[in-house]
């Protein structure tokens, strides 16, 4: 069978996670590009399960603003726009801001070692030989995440894992923030200076700065490509 997806297939454990997981990192990695078409029973060929299992993971990405279901034509990947991109940068400064805000107000020696950890992570990705731009992502978005979980603020973490995905999507579209890796070192390092010795409303403020930075940068490069559609 040809594999119009390349798709490996999905773990026997849970297999709703386990298609979901696959699916996701195929989209945000840019290995099914953004508005592909999506057939149920393609995609059940191809990971070797049921076109109920294809179903319920779709729904679920669906959730996470992946993919989308149109009237008449089934299942597509998301594909954002320049304003989509301005969307999820001021959602997301307000809850980075948030979270670093109340992670710094409660901040502990379990906390400072978690986000050193989260930090380090990203910067040996960023240093790797076999350096993956999706890697990266991943890790960029993680070091964010567990400075957000750290905040113990449940529906903090809820509302940002969403917008964490679609943030990702975001950045696959977009070569702006894939280019300098030393870069990326050195925001992430300002930010956790910041958090573990600015105190509170530094914090907040380095956080809420980055993300609308870094947001301008995928911004600017979607009108660009906007444009000369």
């Amino acid at each position: 069978m040809t594999k119009q997806y390349g798709l490996r297939s999905a773990a026997r454990e849970s297999l709703d996670s386990s298609a979901a997981d696959v699916l996701r990192q195929a989209i945000l990695s840019s290995q099914i590009a953004q508005n592909s078409r999506l057939t149920e029973q393609q995609l059940s060929d191809e990971l070797n399960v049921s076109r109920g299992t294809i179903r319920a993971a779709l729904h679920q990405l669906a959730t996470e603003g992946l993919v989308v279901r149109r009237p008449f034509s089934g299942w597509n990947v998301m594909s954002l726009t320049s304003h989509d991109a301005w969307e999820l940068s001021t959602l997301r400064a307000s809850l980075e801001g948030l979270g670093a805000r109340i992670t710094a107000e409660t901040l502990d020696a379990a906390k400072r070692r978690t986000i050193l950890a989260a930090w380090e992570r990203l910067s040996e990705t960023t240093q790797a030989a076999d350096i993956s731009i999706g890697a990266v992502n991943r890790a960029d978005i993680a070091f964010h995440k567990a400075v957000i979980d750290l905040a113990g603020h449940s529906r903090l973490s809820e509302q940002y894992q969403l917008v964490g995905q679609q943030v990702l999507l975001c950045i696959a579209s977009s070569t702006v923030l894939q280019v300098n890796h030393n870069h990326i070192q050195s925001r992430h390092k300002a930010l956790v200076d910041a958090i573990l010795e600015g105190g509170p409303s530094q914090a907040e403020e380095a956080f809420t700065k980055h993300c609308l930075e870094s947001g301008a940068e995928i911004i600017a490069h979607l009108r660009k490509e906007e444009t000369a559609q």
